[in-house]
C-alpha cells in the first residue's frame, strides 16, 4: 500500500514537473513572440522574375536575443532589408538590432553610406573575432529591373530582380560602414594615414587586389594584426 501510494506521489511530482517546464518555454518563446518579433505582410510578386530573398527557402539559423538564443529557421529579405522567423507553423520578422547566423554564416546590422545616403541593414561578417578594430563586410542586394511591353519584333519581359554584391569595411572607431574602393590607390586611403604605407606595402608584396574577396579579407586579417600589437 505505501509503496503504491509512493509511486503515485512520483508520477504526480514527474507530470508537474514537466507541466511546469513546458509552461516556462511556452512563455520565453511568447517573451520572444511579443518583444522581438511581429507579423509577415507579404507582397505580390508572381509577375516579378527571380526572387526578393537571399534564400527562397527557410534555412537553419540561431537568432541572439539578450539572455538567450532562439534556434528556427530563418530567411533575409533582401529587399525589404528583414529577417524573417518561422515559429509555430507562422512567419514573423525580426525588429531591429538583433543578431543572426544563418548556415554558420555571421549576419549583423550595421549604419552604412551608400550613394551619400545614410542607411541600415544587414551584412554578412566575414571577418573573425568578436570585437575586431576592423571588420570586412559583405552586402548583398538585390535590383528591381523593369519589364518590357511586347513590342512587333520582341516578347514581353516580366520585370526582375537582379543579384549584386557590394564590400564594406566598418572600422571600430566608426559609427557607420563605408563601401570598398575597388581601386587599390583608393582602397588604401580608407585606412588611417598611421597604416597605409604598412597596407600599400603588404599588397604589393603579397600581390593582393581589392577586386577579389578573398584578398580583402587577407588585407583585413593583416590590419587587425598590426593594430592588435600597439
Amino acid at each position: 500500500m505505501e509503496r503504491s501510494l509512493l509511486l503515485v506521489f512520483i508520477t504526480i511530482f514527474l507530470s508537474s514537473t514537466v507541466f511546469s517546464q513546458v509552461e516556462t518555454r511556452n512563455s520565453e518563446q511568447n517573451e520572444i513572440l511579443s518583444q522581438y518579433l511581429r507579423g509577415v505582410y507579404t507582397d505580390d510578386l508572381s509577375n516579378v522574375d527571380g526572387s526578393p530573398f537571399l534564400n527562397d527557402t527557410f534555412l537553419p539559423g540561431t537568432i541572439y536575443f539578450d539572455n538567450q538564443n532562439l534556434y528556427a529557421n530563418v530567411r533575409y529579405d533582401v529587399v525589404k532589408e528583414n529577417m524573417q522567423v518561422q515559429l509555430k507553423n507562422e512567419e514573423y520578422i525580426l525588429k531591429y538590432g538583433i543578431k543572426v547566423d544563418i548556415l554558420g554564416k555571421k549576419y549583423r546590422q550595421f549604419n552604412y553610406r551608400r550613394n551619400d545616403k545614410m542607411m541600415v541593414g544587414y551584412f554578412e561578417v566575414l571577418t573573425e573575432g568578436d570585437s575586431p578594430a576592423l571588420s570586412l563586410l559583405k552586402k548583398p542586394l538585390k535590383k528591381l529591373k523593369e519589364g518590357q511591353a511586347a513590342g512587333a519584333m520582341r516578347p514581353a519581359k516580366d520585370p526582375r530582380y537582379v543579384d549584386k554584391t557590394d564590400f564594406y569595411l566598418s572600422f571600430e572607431s566608426s559609427t557607420y560602414a563605408v563601401p570598398v574602393e575597388r581601386r587599390t590607390k583608393k582602397f588604401i586611403k580608407i585606412f588611417p594615414k598611421e597604416h597605409q604605407d604598412q597596407i600599400k606595402e603588404f599588397m604589393n608584396e603579397k600581390g593582393l587586389k581589392p577586386k577579389k574577396e578573398e584578398d580583402m579579407q587577407e588585407v583585413v586579417t593583416y590590419y587587425n594584426s598590426i593594430v592588435s600589437k600597439q
